[in-house]
């Protein structure tokens, strides 16, 4: 706890981040992983937030977010690592799907109209507000960095629960899973093409001579 705000440490200064997570919880799947965030002692806390450090060093070497203030990378260095850590999603494999979808660029929009940060679809992003429990204002919404990252990684874990590998998780967030299943259930083998890009990006987040985010690597990398 923070003894200056009498609120959990992540979230002295950032109540988003709490009512976000509060939201998240009351959407059903893992309350208890709420408390696990708020129950870590001091010294995790300051491990965290060496983590965002490293962490915010490696984004702000991105184009994009070359010219953004260094809050605004800490904070969404922060926010990557703890949802992550909430969703039990890989830390290396979430970073470079980012980096494939949009080079980090939160006002990207792709050919078929997928934006933001993790490239989703306008009515993936409706359905994926309501079940996150967050307003949805339109296609704005996915242009939201913490936002969009928020919808993604439920899309994520949702696509885990179905396809269990990560190359079909992978390929299924990239072509849709309707299309995916249909594809195998005519035997059909996919490419995996994007599924062996995001995997050969994520080594650049778990090789320290390049990005010094590792001690997450331990725990991340085994979940996807």
């Amino acid at each position: 706890m923070d003894p200056g705000t009498n609120q959990p440490f992540y979230f002295a200064n950032k109540p988003e981040y709490h009512q976000l997570l509060e939201e998240l919880a009351n959407g059903g799947q893992a309350k208890g992983r709420v408390q696990e965030l708020f129950s870590l002692n001091p010294e995790d806390h300051l491990w965290h937030l060496k983590e965002r450090d490293d962490l915010a060093r490696v984004i702000s070497k991105k184009p994009y977010a070359r010219k953004w203030p260094q809050s605004e990378i800490k904070e969404l260095a922060h926010y990557v690592l703890i949802m992550c850590y909430f969703h039990k999603l890989s830390l290396p494999i979430v970073l470079s799907l980012i980096e494939v979808e949009s080079s980090f660029n939160p006002a990207a929009i792709s050919n078929r109209g997928a934006r933001g940060m993790m490239q989703i679809m306008p009515e993936t992003g409706e359905y994926l507000a309501k079940k996150i429990g967050v307003k949805w204002m339109g296609e704005a919404s996915l242009h939201d960095p913490k936002l969009n990252i928020a919808m993604a990684l439920q899309y994520l874990v949702e696509l885990r629960a179905k396809f269990k590998r990560t190359d079909l998780i992978l390929t299924a967030y990239n072509m849709g899973p309707y299309a995916l299943k249909k594809k195998l259930d005519n035997g059909e083998e996919p490419t995996f093409l994007f599924y062996k890009k995001v995997k050969d990006g994520a080594s650049q987040y778990k090789d320290p001579a390049k990005a010094k985010v590792v001690s997450y690597m331990s725990w991340s990398a085994l979940w996807l």
